[in-house]
């Protein structure tokens, strides 16, 4: 009677384990073997161009790394590109969110044209404001000339600060809609006797707003911002379409370097030891959001 509980016992232990085995076996195959596939290409020197000449170089790419002009000028447009694009993003989202929470008709179809941005692949935004920046027939420039604002087409991307600026507009336009859809979902819960009660206490809209909304979405907008942070910071889509990291390496962020080590100039090993850098950049930066989040108690423990 003894083995027979026993038998069932490790058989209800063993079970939990048998059933989350296939997704362990995918996540496995997915991820992480991927992750430590390139921590092995990052310390050989190994190009799919001559893979026959693959040797063991150990840390030489991380040290190469430390040298590189070009990589710490990508780390600085990256952390540059992702806080300017990820601002005016949550500014412009947060301000739908708030124009569609007072809505009365068709709300449905308001949500819906402001959530198409999020769902245009990056290269097709990329084709969409090369059109609209054009310098010959752009809608941007001839926008510019009707309003007296400029006398002849502007090349947008042709010097590094309007490259730039073609860059910021693109990411920014499509990552809206993340914004006003997930303050929107928060605000729904907000509880309109809030309102009310402070605007018989006298309270005017920017106290309303300052005082109240922002403190009851301020856990909405950490963890809202810290997820667009980082996949901002991996964007390589939109930027790789529109520029290529170009003119002169003003807009090539660290996503589109390794892309261009990687795959335009086959160096995997090189490319691997670029990607080994963003990893780790990454988990530092979620850590200390995640820190953040606990000792201002917005994340439980």
């Amino acid at each position: 009677m003894s083995n027979v509980r026993t038998n069932k016992e490790k058989r209800e232990r063993i079970e939990p384990y048998l059933l989350i085995l296939p997704a362990f076996i995918v996540i496995g195959t997915l991820i992480l073997y991927p992750i430590l596939r390139t921590f092995y290409l990052s310390m050989m020197e190994y190009s799919i161009m001559r893979p026959d000449k693959t040797e063991y170089v150990g840390l030489l790419n991380y040290s190469n790394l430390m040298k590189d002009r070009t990589f710490v000028k990508s780390l600085r447009n990256t952390f540059t590109y992702s806080v300017i694009t990820v601002f005016f993003q949550f500014i412009f989202g947060l301000a739908l969110a708030l124009l569609m929470r007072n809505m009365r008709h068709f709300k449905g179809f308001y949500r819906a044209t402001v959530f198409a941005p999020w769902a245009v692949s990056g290269v097709l935004t990329a084709i969409i404001w090369t059109l609209m920046f054009n310098g010959s027939f752009g809608v941007v420039n001839d926008l510019l000339l009707r309003l007296g604002f400029i006398d002849t087409g502007i090349p947008w991307k042709s010097t590094p600060l309007t490259a730039y600026v073609v860059v910021i507009v693109s990411a920014v336009w499509r990552g809206i809609p993340y914004f006003a859809i997930s303050m929107l979902a928060a605000l729904s819960s907000f509880p309109e006797e809030l309102f009310e009660s402070a605007k018989i206490d006298g309270a005017g809209s920017i106290k309303i707003f300052f005082k109240i909304l922002l403190p009851f979405l301020k856990e909405t907008i950490i963890l809202t911002t810290l997820l667009r942070l980082i996949w901002t910071f991996c964007d390589v889509d939109l930027i790789y379409s529109l520029t290529a990291g170009g003119p002169n390496n003003s807009t090539l962020t660290l996503p589109v370097y390794i892309t261009k080590t990687a795959v335009d100039y086959m160096n995997f090993g090189y490319g691997g030891a670029l990607t080994v850098g963003l990893f780790i950049i990454l988990l530092v930066f979620s850590a200390l959001y995640m820190q953040l989040g606990k000792s201002s108690g917005d994340f439980s423990a």
